[in-house]
């Protein structure tokens, strides 16, 4: 049966192509003014971010240390809103996760994640911007033991910033300048968190001296949204700003990806939903007609390049999890027949879909 498309139809489809455009538009601004660097040292990859056209001086380097079955990735929302500050960051995946191909070890107490952190320092210090006598480190759940250690071991590191602390001990002397945070629906982590304010004698301190020391409990969040809260963003900036001085080329930047993701979502679903034919799913058998191809490839691509990074922390069943075989996995045709199968599903369930990304990368 012919596809007739209505003037509803072509409605909704104009808004979720405007509001995919927009999207994608404001994701592209949230690296305006950035520097990206990738490398590798020891089979860790990391990434640096820098302030675009920086001047004669170096600047405080700030690292950033993910959690468990995280990435660097996940943790870009800090990253950007530090380097927009005027920081360099660097960002990296640990020992068996995302992009690192060495195993993990079970103990998060023991010293693998801190050498990782010291093999990143080490291949980052040689950078022009980096600034070694000022570092600071923030890490979030399973980071915060590295951060936690790492900052004792290494005590020209200035500021701390403890997302989700777990029970690494720290002592009245150091880590220098310590925040710890923890979200208001993890009553284990805050608990966790007192004890180490407990260790370090309270709250209270000058940053000025080394010695400052503060605790925020981030209402309505949980293990995952707070590394995605704007509080804990403006808590951390601060608490870097406190320690470091607010640099000369800082600029205001709230990171506002996860509504850009979220409307990515339901652009895609209302292009997807309107615009493509309502047929079942395509097979290897089954050519895609030229028309098709297109629709799906175009989707296809802003979808990869929106959501690589959430398939580096488990979502790769969203690109992947459509397919039968290995076969449907190979060459163009591969493409088009896993989204076919993806637009088959959101056919059935698509505000679902939407419901649950939204819960998951948006709930604060």
């Amino acid at each position: 049966m012919p596809f007739k498309l209505s003037k509803l139809r072509l409605s909704l489809s104009i808004v979720g192509l405007l509001l995919l455009t927009f999207s994608l538009w404001q994701l592209k601004q949230s690296r305006t003014g950035l520097v990206f660097e990738t490398g590798h040292t020891a089979g860790i990859p990391y990434q640096i971010i820098t302030p675009e056209n920086p001047g004669p001086e170096k600047r405080p380097l700030v690292l950033v240390a993910h959690g468990l079955a995280g990435s660097g990735t996940i943790m870009q929302g800090l990253a950007l809103t530090f380097a927009h500050a005027g920081y360099v960051v660097v960002t990296w995946d640990f020992d068996g996760h995302a992009g690192n191909p060495h195993a993990m070890e079970e103990d998060i107490y023991s010293p693998w994640l801190l050498a990782n952190v010291e093999q990143v320092l080490d291949a980052v210090s040689h950078h022009q911007q980096v600034d070694t006598s000022r570092i600071a480190i923030v890490g979030h759940s399973m980071g915060t033991g590295a951060a936690l250690t790492f900052a004792q071991k290494h005590p020209r590191t200035q500021a701390t910033v403890a997302i989700l602390p777990v029970r690494t001990p720290v002592t009245p002397e150091l880590p220098h300048n310590l925040l710890l945070m923890a979200g208001q629906l993890e009553p284990d982590f805050v608990n966790n968190a007192r004890a180490r304010l407990a260790e370090v004698g309270g709250i209270g301190g000058d940053p000025n001296l080394g010695n400052a020391r503060h605790f925020e409990i981030i209402p309505g969040v949980e293990h995952i949204s707070i590394i995605f809260a704007p509080m804990t963003h403006r808590l951390a900036l601060d608490w870097l700003n406190a320690s470091f001085g607010i640099q000369t080329d800082a600029r205001d930047y709230v990171d506002r990806r996860l509504l850009w993701y979220g409307l990515v979502v339901l652009g895609t679903l209302l292009i997807a939903v309107n615009l493509i034919p309502r047929t079942t799913p395509v097979t290897q058998s089954e050519p895609a007609t030229p028309v098709r191809r297109i629709l799906i490839s175009g989707l296809w691509i802003g979808w990869r390049d929106c959501f690589t990074p959430f398939a580096k922390t488990g979502g790769d069943w969203f690109v992947t999890g459509f397919s039968s075989s290995r076969a449907d996995r190979r060459g163009d045709l591969g493409l088009v027949v896993r989204l076919e199968r993806l637009l088959h599903f959101v056919r059935k369930d698509g505000w679902g879909l939407v419901r649950d990304w939204v819960f998951v990368f948006a709930s604060r």
